[in-house]
């Protein structure tokens, strides 16, 4: 439309250029108004375009650096900054804290990261001609990134990242022809990455991830042949990943993770001979690992997990001589592990987990000296473990659950991983063997998770609190109640009824505890997977909390008065000689804080009755069972917060505002789950 003097006359052009320039203005107006026109290209571009123009010749004399430096002040909060040493003092410019000048007073660098600068970033910074290097990162900085920023002919570095930066990319970003580091990661920015970008020719560094860009990714990249770090993962990127970006021969890094790509790898990635680190993992990409990145003669990182990819692994990634990380996981991948892999000399992690990969592990894995990490878990192989694997001396987690087809004793050799921590092997048919030397090397590491041999065929027992397996024993909870259940079987079908059974408990050698449980008619199982489903097939007994305490031990006699057939084959003792030690840690009090939130449009008060009730009597209300039954706590401590008034339903809305109690909840929930972690 038309915009008459009246309303133009009260505006300074200069500072709503911005404004103006969003409007489509037909027919603009003021002479004779004592205005001036901004001298920036953005605004003369926008100018140009009106069809039906009048105004002064009078072009607006530009901010001093002074000027500008003090409008950033004003802007971003200044009072409030970290540190504001000098600033909007008589003081030279250069003395002012983050600013550096020339020998003639002019602004060449400005940098204020971490200095808790707030609210949006002035266009008039875009004024500041002979800046180099402007560093604005880990602030609170909100509003878009403004347009005028591509004025600056100088200007090397630009970092405003860890912001809350909103709106698009400006595409006058692609001006900047001196620019050699874009970082505008971590922010809040939407949008697609302008392919304006690509006319970036010096650019060497690229960082963008973190936002929630939208759209592809532009093959004009592709001609940023200088780039070494290439960083746009975890947006919302869609597409396919442009072969064009095969052209950067010097990208050290390239990662694209956290993505929603799709469509193939390209093989010409295979041609980034620079390229140390490739992350692609978590997008939707589809068909074969192209066996062209077996060309990244530098990588030591590949991970592209998390996608769809099928087919084989390429045998050819076995001559990756310098790979220390591989990650196929969580794909759909097929075939067997390649034998080449155990080529992989300086390799610390392999992660092959969530396939369908079947056939045996090859054995050549053992070759892997400097291996930390081999995850398989979650595929299809089978056969016995290879005693090779024992030559990994490396190695501190093995994960091989949820196999079914693998089976058999786990070789001796595994003893010789000394280091090992994690030893997960559920789901699948593997055990491990009785003897001392074995048992007693499996007592030293962490967290095993492996059957021995023979389990569920003898008599068993256990303290149960909330879940438990005689194959994988859980640690309790000192001072809480346990239930005590003995598992009687047999070597033949019968119908003898489960016989009466004595338990003893014992705490530093001497007896603390002793109880017996009568017998019943139900008939004796033949196998522990028989019985430990049903509470009627084992005998049980609730245990006193003051007895599950550190050190415990236990001896069981199953019919101590000798009433069975000796040819049943039922085990009269558990365990057949000295006592079971059971693993008891003393966990914490877990303190709780329910806030109630109350909707000021028709607040219902029953919830706060709730809550104080659940405080005044945390060990049997009703509310709280589930809680104290499965936590691993000994108890709780609960208290009731006075209600909180809201107009939103949104939990993220009501969180993301942080009020003090909220800050000291997340606290002491950290500290009483690392608490409960280390017990465990």
């Amino acid at each position: 439309g038309t915009y008459p003097v009246a309303v133009i006359m009260s505006m300074y052009l200069r500072d709503t250029t911005l404004a103006l320039s969003t409007l489509s203005l037909q027919e603009l107006r003021y002479t004779d108004t004592g205005l001036c026109t901004p001298t920036d290209q953005a605004f003369g571009t926008w100018l140009a375009a009106i069809s039906s123009h009048e105004g002064t010749d009078t072009q607006c004399s530009p901010l001093s650096d002074r000027e500008i430096l003090e409008s950033l002040f004003e802007a971003t909060g200044g009072a409030d900054w970290t540190n504001a040493s000098n600033w909007l003092t008589d003081a030279p410019l250069g003395e002012w804290n983050g600013v550096e000048t020339d020998n003639d007073g002019r602004v060449i660098e400005l940098r204020l990261s971490g200095n808790n600068l707030s609210g949006p970033i002035p266009p008039e910074i875009g004024d500041l001609d002979l800046l180099r290097n402007l560093d604005l990162t880990s602030n609170q900085l909100t509003g878009p990134i403004p347009p005028r920023l591509g004025n600056l002919p100088n200007l090397s570095t630009l970092a405003i990242s860890y912001n809350q930066l909103t709106g698009p990319i400006p595409s006058e970003l692609g001006n900047l022809s001196n620019l050699r580091r874009l970082a505008i990661d971590s922010n809040q920015l939407t949008g697609p990455i302008p392919p304006e970008l690509g006319d970036l020719s010096g650019l060497t560094h690229l960082e963008l991830l973190g936002n929630r860009l939208t759209g592809p990714i532009p093959s004009e990249l592709g001609n940023l042949t200088n780039l070494s770090f290439l960083y746009i993962g975890w947006s919302d990127l869609t597409g396919p990943i442009p072969p064009e970006l095969g052209n950067l021969t010097n990208l050290s890094w390239l990662y694209l993770a956290g993505n929603g790509l799709t469509g193939l790898i390209p093989p010409e990635l295979g041609n980034l001979s620079s390229l140390a680190n490739l992350g692609l993992e978590e997008n939707e990409l589809t068909g074969e690992i192209p066996s062209e990145l077996a060309n990244l003669s530098n990588v030591s990182r590949l991970n592209i997990g998390g996608n769809r990819l099928t087919g084989t692994i390429p045998p050819e990634l076995g001559g990756l001589a310098g790979l220390a990380s591989l990650d196929l996981g969580s794909n759909e991948l097929t075939g067997q592990i390649p034998s080449e892999l155990g080529g992989l000399a300086n390799l610390a992690s392999l992660h092959l987990d969530r396939n369908q990969l079947g056939g045996s592990i090859p054995p050549e894995l053992g070759n892997l000296v400097q291996l930390e990490l081999l995850s398989l878990r979650e595929n299809q192989l089978t056969g016995s473990l290879p005693p090779e694997l024992g030559d990994m001396a490396a190695l501190t987690n093995l994960y091989l659950g949820h196999n079914a087809g693998l089976s058999g004793s786990l070789p001796s050799g595994l003893t010789a991983l000394t280091a090992l921590d994690e030893l997960l092997m559920t789901g699948t048919d593997l055990c491990a063997p009785t003897d001392a030397d074995f048992q007693e090397w499996l007592s030293d590491v962490q967290l095993a998770r492996v059957r021995p041999c023979g389990a569920g065929t003898v008599s068993s027992a256990y303290l149960t609190q909330a879940v438990q397996s005689t194959a994988f024993p859980v640690p309790l909870v000192a001072g809480r109640d346990a239930l005590l259940r003995v598992f009687v079987t047999g070597s033949s079908a019968t119908s003898e009824g489960i016989p009466k059974v004595r338990a003893t408990f014992y705490q530093s050698g001497a007896v603390t505890h002793s109880v017996d449980i009568p017998g019943s008619t139900t008939p004796i199982p033949t196998a522990l997977a028989d019985a430990e489903g049903s509470l009627a097939k084992s005998a049980n007994v609730t245990i006193p909390g003051s007895v599950i305490q550190s050190g415990l031990e236990f001896v069981i006699e199953v019919d101590p008065d000798g009433t069975l057939d000796p040819a049943l084959g039922v085990t009269h003792r558990i365990p057949e000689t000295g006592r079971a030690a059971v693993q008891v840690e003393a966990v914490p009090v877990l303190d709780v804080t329910f806030v109630p939130f109350l909707r000021a449009q028709d607040a219902d008060s029953s919830i706060v009755e709730i809550a104080r009730a659940m405080a005044a009597d945390p060990d049997t209300d009703e509310m709280l069972g589930d809680t104290r039954a499965m936590l691993p706590v000994h108890a709780l401590d609960v208290t009731a917060h006075e209600p909180v008034l809201t107009s939103t339903t949104n939990v993220s809305a009501l969180i993301g505002e942080r009020p003090a109690w909220l800050n000291a909840w997340r606290a002491a929930a950290a500290t009483t789950w690392a608490s409960c972690r280390s017990a465990l």
